[in-house]
């Protein structure tokens, strides 16, 4: 009996598991918009910070995203955190956006800089916010609820057994 409780515990487990492990997939939760729809030349963009304690393998770094015209391959576009200069290159995962490979923490000074044939430009500089979370990372939250809920289950269907085998008229085992 004992054995098929704790196999049923553990299919029950790996089964929630495989459902909610998805949840840590890298997504629009894990970035936060430091300047949005921001004038720099004739261009309009937003500073995206990505984050990487949100249980995606996606490393910390920025994004910077063009409303409407987009700089090409040739030009140059840099975020300038505090005074020191951190080029962007054309970005792979998001179209039409340029990405470095760092992030920036809380109080930081942040600007972005464009520099085309035709000129060159920088938005007005800004103060990173400091992030604002739990101290208790996702994944660790997710598998103490995933933990929680396995327990609430198998309690409950020993409940429902227990229920349905005494409306029935059947001994009652003791454990």
């Amino acid at each position: 009996m004992a054995l098929r409780k704790v196999s049923v515990a553990a299919v029950v487990s790996a089964l929630v598991m495989g459902i909610a492990l998805p949840a840590v997939a890298h997504g629009e939760n894990d970035a936060r918009a430091l300047m949005r729809g921001v004038e720099v030349g004739p261009y309009t963009v937003t500073l995206w910070q990505v984050l990487g304690d949100h249980g995606s393998t996606l490393p910390p770094h920025l994004i910077i995203s063009f409303e409407d015209e987009k700089p090409t391959a040739a030009d140059k576009v840099e975020v300038i955190v505090d005074n020191s200069s951190r080029s962007a290159s054309p970005s792979s995962s998001s179209p039409g956006s340029w990405e470095t490979p760092n992030s920036v923490v809380g109080d930081q000074v942040v600007a972005v800089a464009i520099e085309t044939e035709n000129g060159q430009w920088a938005s007005p500089a800004i103060t990173v916010p400091k992030l604002l979370g739990s101290a208790i990372p996702m994944q660790i939250l997710l598998a103490l609820a995933v933990f929680f809920t396995t327990g609430a289950v198998y309690w409950l269907a020993g409940r429902t057994i227990r229920i349905v085998r005494f409306a029935m008229g059947l001994r009652l085992e003791k454990g």
